[in-house]
């Protein structure tokens, strides 16, 4: 039998809460709970009592970036004038020249609306469900809503006012998550649009609806195969999404089939893994963990016997179920080797693993479970998080973190090779980037390949027409002859390498590898993992340190594919930094056409690679948007 509300519709309101239907569905995730329905909007427009607790709730959580709507016209925060900024034509149009740069097909370019959740009109049309619809024009519903001044609006307008509320919550967190982590010592700074358009390439900007919001409009409408798609690819190597984690409305979701069994310490423990994967894109820290006999791994594995000394840091671990503890021990092993990363030398251990302690432990007080439809009988785990987002936001400072290392060419060398040098310049965006997604061993694959081959490449960009518009896309300061010209980077010079380099695609090819690459099945006789060189030296350096604790272990000798990894590395970085050629490989990689990357004899059979130079170009692209967004808003944000 229809309830009253359904008897009392009129047709026109009938047909908009059926397409609503079948766009959303009507079912709340839980009983009671959220629903990406945009019709609940009606609904709470509709309740006075509702009405009034929105207005309350949200007039609340926008206060400390909105602390007076009256005032929003006139003194928007910051976040909202960078979002403006983004949907003016000419920043929208600076992407122009550079899609000239690829005027050629390139495989997978995902990134169709690079405004998407960041530029205000986007924002806005999406929350009215119009093709278009001003920004400015949402800010103002949004306010008079707020405000309680709706006489002169329809029901409807009043539904697209309280959705506004969440959106433009949603935009100020994202700026503000990145804005507090650009905010780095000098030489590690990372800049604010680097890391906005990392958060959207890899979390897809996700920004997990607070709990207490539930009652007080719906989650974001997301969809599949529009930019805010609720699917999660946690298998690089997979044909499509898998079903068994996604974030609809942004409420990140996990299914039993994830799950091992436990409590609520196991539940957040798994939520806090998967979200680092959904927002930083983590999946290579945290699923795959350090290899046995790993020099890092085997000093964790050492305190963890000796646990009595950290009784408080592994409280949340002893409530565990014994099956998940070895993947508390796996991300903390990985947790601390990537605080490691941003290091220009070893810290102090102790410190250093308490650090590593206490960001886990952290990480799972943040991630609040809710499992449906009973915590004895969970079919799915759901994250309940507070206004802020601290979840997300902890998530995202992982990822920024870990792209913040991949700048520093020197963090590819093992510990037992690394020293501080400031002569060496950090790579670029795109080149940082291609690194953070391929992981060290394919992209040390490329860094050789090329170098190997970069004369030849160099007469490649010699042979374009000058008038291309290829050419014209590349700044004069990254034209590469002229680069290598400025290195002496000569025929002679290439000729002393090359019997180092050609050594080193020989090995590369033969032994740095995967274990178990993702698409490729699974060896049980394998560990799962990327093979890792960096840690090769750290228990030398901690014991020549001095004050090492009685339980450290006693220094073994490393992998013998480890340390040929660690001493290759260590070859061809020294041919990279003492020849000046950080600029040179940066331009190569960023600004090569992909028919005179991958036609270098160096990189045949390697043509598999395309796809990710096609999504770092992706990065690079929104990174220049985002960069000109901030700069027409005459925005003072760190934008080294």
């Amino acid at each position: 039998m229809p309830d009253a509300l359904d008897r009392d519709l009129s047709f026109a309101d009938l047909m908009v809460r059926i397409g609503y239907q079948l766009l959303a569905g009507v079912q709340a995730f839980w009983f009671g709970g959220p629903t990406q329905n945009p019709n609940e909007a009606l609904a709470i427009v509709d309740d006075a009592a509702r009405l009034r607790a929105a207005r309350a709730y949200w007039t609340g959580t926008l206060a400390p970036w909105i602390a007076d709507l009256s005032q929003l016209d006139a003194a928007p925060p910051p976040a909202l004038t960078f979002s403006a900024a983004a949907s003016d034509p000419d920043v929208i149009g600076t992407d122009a020249g550079r899609r000239g740069l690829h005027a050629e097909p390139m495989p997978d370019i995902l990134l169709q609306d690079l405004g998407c959740m960041v530029a205000l009109d986007e924002v806005a049309a999406f929350t009215a469900q119009l093709a278009t619809f001003p920004g400015q024009t949402l800010l103002s519903l949004m306010r008079q809503v707020l405000q309680g001044q709706t006489a002169s609006l329809t029901r409807e307008v009043q539904a697209i006012g309280l959705q506004a509320a969440r959106q433009v919550h949603e935009l100020v967190r994202r700026f503000d998550y990145v804005t507090r982590l650009s905010m780095l010592p000098a030489r590690h700074t990372v800049s604010f649009t680097e890391l906005l358009a990392l958060y959207r390439m890899e979390g897809n900007c996700c920004c997990a609806p607070p709990e207490l919001s539930f009652p007080h409009g719906p989650l974001t409408l997301t969809r599949t195969g529009t930019c805010r798609t609720p699917d999660v690819i946690r298998d690089r190597g997979a044909a499509a999404a898998d079903k068994s984690a996604s974030r609809p409305g942004w409420l990140l979701v996990i299914s039993a089939s994830l799950l091992t069994t436990g409590a609520d310490e196991d539940f957040r423990l798994k939520l806090a893994q998967e979200n680092l994967n959904w927002i930083g894109g983590l999946d290579a820290l945290t699923t795959w963990s350090l290899q046995p006999g790993d020099e890092l791994r085997e000093i964790a594995e050492a305190d963890f016997r000796s646990n009595s000394a950290r009784a408080a840091s592994l409280t949340r671990r002893s409530r565990l179920a014994v099956v998940n503890r070895p993947t508390y021990d796996r991300l903390l092993e990985t947790l601390w080797m990537s605080a490691l990363e941003t290091q220009d030398s070893l810290p102090a251990l102790g410190p250093s693993l308490d650090a590593a302690y206490a960001e886990l432990n952290e990480l799972m007080r943040l991630h609040k479970a809710r499992a449906e439809p009973t915590a004895a009988n969970p079919e799915r785990l759901f994250l309940l998080s507070d206004d802020y987002g601290n979840a997300t936001f902890a998530a995202l400072k992982a990822a920024a973190r870990w792209y913040r290392s991949r700048l520093n060419p020197l963090s590819l060398l093992a510990w037992r090779d690394r020293a501080a040098d400031p002569t060496v310049p950090r790579f670029g965006p795109f080149t940082a980037y291609l690194r953070y997604h391929l992981g060290d061993v394919l992209f040390m694959g490329c860094v050789i390949r090329v170098l190997k081959d970069l004369l030849r490449l160099r007469s490649k960009w010699e042979a374009e027409p000058a008038a291309s518009g290829w050419r014209s896309a590349i700044p004069d300061a990254s034209w590469l002859p002229a680069l290598l010209d400025n290195a002496g980077w000569t025929q002679g010079t290439a000729s002393a390498h090359a019997a180092a380099l050609q050594a080193a695609d020989r090995f590369w090819s033969q032994n740095a590898v995967y274990y178990n690459p993702p698409g490729t099945g699974f060896d049980p006789t394998l560990p799962a993992g990327e093979l890792v060189w960096r840690t090769v030296g750290v228990q030398q350096a901690w014991r020549a340190a001095g004050g090492v604790p009685p339980w450290f272990p006693p220094i073994a000798a490393p992998d013998a594919v480890a340390l040929q990894a660690a001493d290759t590395v260590n070859t061809v970085m020294t041919i990279i930094r003492d020849n000046g050629l950080v600029p040179a490989l940066d331009a190569a990689l960023e600004y090569s056409l992909q028919r005179q990357v991958f036609s270098l004899p160096a990189m045949q059979g390697h043509s598999n690679l395309k796809k990710s130079f096609a999504v770092a170009e992706n990065f690079r692209r929104l990174q220049l948007y985002l960069e000109a967004a901030r700069d027409h808003a005459g925005l003072d944000i760190n934008g080294a």
